[in-house]
């Protein structure tokens, strides 16, 4: 067989072990104002700053000459709304349309750089595949045949079919998943709507995507939040993450994922600083490349790895014992297990492949530096063992003293990161339900199965399909008659589309006033409109208070005001409908529409207002400029602007920790037995993917559902085996999936064709190694098969990979 021969035969027939997790493939970082072409000395040969043309942020800083017919209406202060980056984009608008895309040089970290995915938003609004009339569906589900209706008529429809589903199955029967990255301070309209309808199921994909590190640190040590910020921080008076000494990174592919961010942590912390970076991953991503070392680890065997970190950091005397005794709780069980069980770097060695004595130096390493940050994403939240896993290193970083100070962190990136609050619901108490949210795993059983309980409605935003492990059954639920509504609110069509019975038109993020909040360390920024929807597309916010007043029109068991009067009129405005939530939240009072639009530097939360106790408590030089609080860079820092936050009776002088003891908690009799009612316990025992072809341990999934005491999630109680020796047999390798390059975010970036000649390809990478032991060569077409599915892809062929692993990017 030819490199060029497409066919397949027995030895490009391979057979991969079916796991989850992140890497990357070839990428590129974002363009910065010392790296970007247009400066005529520069094109001239000249040495000098080569600077981006024309970092105009109003209508006086441009300079036409003889063209003044390129001149702008207006400029813009806006946002980009893909990546965790948040930057700042500066919007040129001529006669009503978006003409130009720039960045922001005033914010400190993003210093005038738009990564592709930024300058394609343009592309996003302007599109012929752009939905701008609600569709109905007229043809059998998955035909992708629909009219155009009116609004009024597709709200009246839906509304109608909701009161019928309620009344008939009860209220929890609908699901809604709003998985947004356009309006994400809407969740708190979504879930309003949820309460007044009686249903618990309102979510994102936030558990299947990179939520589950939140969890584990909220459940260990009150808040779960990405821990420490870039920039400078006045309550320290110290650059925070800035100031870090080592950089140890766990499935963490921030040069494809945070194009903008990672530029700023490569600039101003790897290499004007020389601080020392250890990346941790299967793939040799573009982080791995840039880094002092590259562990290629096999994927699912983080906690593994971190294990061994602990045993080596405790034989050798080497914890951070002030911080220990005074902040911790449970560290004598921690060293009893670790012991008992032999959780050494020798036995790490055997599940990750990485040698002992590099698990054993890396342990020093970490536990010895000034300041050491502990870095991660979806490459240990994709798998199933996420939530410990992050625990595990949650505890690794609270025992080496690295939580609460400047430089230090358990950085575990998620999404949504302010408080946020409603008025109280008034005229009526919303319906009773069964109780126990879904989570996005269970509902193809609780529509094909009506497990744990039926699902009879979804109306969501996410591609739910091509988001599940299990895609087929997932499809297969969207089109059982047992699925008596579908509502999807899109931007373009995406493959779940097709299986909807309404579909109707969202606005873009240049569309609407929105805030931004996915920056890793909590920075909010406000994100102005800047032209008006296309057709009749609308902010996905104003669907669901029009949906309100059509509800209104039909329940007859409440009266109209239950829903107009909780989901008022005036919350179509988003600057009334944020400071109102702001202003209700403690910790979010600092952060009003106003603040945020003046600074040039998104504000990070917890940020409370004028007259908190935790703002009153700061010396002059700890305040923002304008004398308000700057917001929390260093969460669980031992200071008032951060204690003070949490007071309570218990704890009237504040609480570094904010949980029932005020510290972080490794283990407790009483967390443990929360634990183990869902088959787990506090100090958990190391497992992975039921799918792993080593023979390592891993859940099984029972059908009794409990009630997780945390988020009140109804999930399968565990109990624990070895994978299946058939499966192992049939399926003997790895298989990753990663994010393919940076200008790639998910559906979105599919649909701009820019975006798409950046990024084209599909394909199956792996090392050369295991390429010719079936004998395969670059570019040659093989089958990849899990016990799931199948894809045939084109060979790349990279030494940068662990050796038993595949790895398929996943756009």
């Amino acid at each position: 067989m030819t490199e060029q021969n497409s066919r397949l035969n027995r030895r490009s027939f391979l057979k991969f072990t079916a796991g989850t997790g992140a890497a990357a493939s070839l990428g590129m970082l974002g363009v910065s104002k010392a790296a970007a072409a247009g400066n005529k000395d520069f094109a001239a040969g000249k040495s000098g700053r080569v600077e981006q043309f024309p970092y105009a942020t109003s209508l006086n800083d441009i300079n036409y000459g003889d063209a003044p017919s390129l001149r702008p209406d207006k400029v813009v202060r806006t946002g980009c709304a893909y990546c965790n980056s948040q930057c700042r984009v500066i919007a040129w608008v001529k006669d009503g349309r978006v003409v130009n895309l720039y960045g922001d040089p005033k914010d400190e970290v993003q210093d005038g750089r738009l990564c592709p995915k930024g300058q394609s938003l343009i592309q996003m609004g302007y599109n012929k595949y752009r939905i701008t009339k609600p569709l109905k569906r007229v043809g059998p589900r998955g035909s992708g045949q629909y009219r155009e209706i009116s609004w009024n008529q597709a709200l009246d429809e839906i509304a109608k079919k909701l009161i019928e589903i309620r009344d008939k199955y009860g209220p929890e029967t609908l699901v809604i998943d709003q998985t947004t990255r356009q309006e994400e301070e809407g969740f708190g309209i979504f879930e309003r709507f949820g309460e007044l309808y009686g249903t618990p199921n309102v979510d994102s994909g936030g558990p299947q995507c990179n939520d589950t590190g939140k969890y584990a640190m909220a459940m260990r040590a009150g808040k779960g939040k990405f821990s420490n910020g870039f920039g400078f921080d006045p309550l320290s008076g110290q650059h925070d993450l800035e100031s870090t000494k080592y950089m140890l990174m766990f499935g963490a592919n921030m040069a494809e994922q945070r194009v903008v961010v990672s530029g700023h942590i490569l600039n101003k912390i790897q290499r004007d600083k020389g601080v020392k970076m250890v990346v941790i991953d299967p793939i040799m991503n573009p982080w791995g490349m840039h880094a002092n070392e590259w562990l290629g680890i096999r994927p699912g065997t983080d906690m593994a790895f971190a294990y061994g970190m602990i045993h080596e950091i405790i034989k050798n005397d080497l914890v951070d014992k002030k911080f220990v005794k005074e902040w911790t709780l449970g560290f004598n069980e921690l060293e009893r297990f670790v012991n008992n069980k032999n959780y050494s770097a020798e036995w790490a060695s055997k599940m990750t492949g990485i040698p002992a004595k590099t698990i054993k130096r890396i342990a020093r390493e970490y536990a010895t530096a000034e300041a050491a940050s502990l870095w991660t994403n979806h490459g240990v939240a994709g798998h199933t063992n996420a939530t410990q896993a992050f625990g595990v290193m949650g505890i690794l970083v609270a025992i080496t003293g690295n939580l609460g100070v400047p430089g230090g962190g358990a950085l575990f990136m998620n999404n949504r990161g302010f408080g946020f609050s409603m008025p109280e619901i008034k005229h009526g108490e919303p319906p009773k339900h069964k109780g126990g949210l879904l989570l996005p795993g269970s509902i193809a059983d609780a529509v094909l199965d009506e497990q744990p309980y039926a699902a009879k409605a979804i109306v969501n935003c996410a591609n739910w399909i091509t988001c599940r492990q299990d895609s087929n059954r997932m499809e297969k639920a969207y089109k059982s008659d047992k699925l008596e509504l579908t509502v999807s609110m899109a931007i373009w069509p995406r493959y779940h589309n097709r299986f909807s019975d309404y579909i109707l038109p969202d606005s873009t993020g240049l569309e609407k006033d929105h805030i931004g909040d996915r920056r890793d360390d909590r920075a909010i920024r406000w994100r102005n409109k800047v032209v008006e929807p296309l057709g009749e597309a609308k902010p996905v916010t104003h669907i669901w208070i029009d949906l309100a007043r059509h509800m209104a029109k039909f329940d007859k068991k409440y009266p109209a005001k239950y829903w107009t009067e909780n989901l008022p009129e005036k919350f179509r405005s988003k600057k009334t409908y944020w400071n109102t939530g702001t202003a209700l939240a403690s910790t979010s009072g600092g952060l009003s529409w106003q603040r945020l639009d003046k600074s040039d530097n998104p504000i990070k939360w917890p940020c409370p207002g004028p007259d908190h106790p935790a703002t009153k408590a700061l010396k002059k030089k700890e305040r923002a400029a304008d004398g308000g609080h700057p917001g929390v860079s260093v969460m669980y820092a031992d200071h008032p602007g951060w204690k003070l936050l949490w007071a309570n009776k218990k704890f009237p002088k504040g609480r570094r920790f904010p949980n029932e003891y005020n510290k972080f908690v490794i283990y407790t009799k009483e967390f443990d037995d929360k634990l183990k009612k869902l088959g787990h316990s506090a100090l958990p025992e190391y497992h992975t993917s039921p799918a792993n072809p080593y023979g390592h341990p891993c859940p099984s999934y029972t059908n009794e559902f409990v009630l997780n005491p945390w988020r009140g999630k109804l999930v399968r109680k565990v109990k624990w085996t070895t994978p299946n020796k058939a499966m192992m047999k049939r399926y003997p390798h790895s298989l990753t999936s990663a994010r393919p390059s940076a200008p790639t975010m998910h559906g979105y970036s599919m649909w701009m064709w820019g975006l798409l000649e950046l990024a084209p390809d599909e394909f199956a990478m792996m090392h050369p190694a295991l390429a010719a032991k079936y004998g395969l060569k670059k570019g040659d077409k093989v089958k990849v098969e899990s016990h799931v599915s199948s894809l045939t892809l084109p060979v790349f062929i990279w030494e940068g990979i662990e050796p038993n692993t595949v790895q398929i990017p996943a756009h």
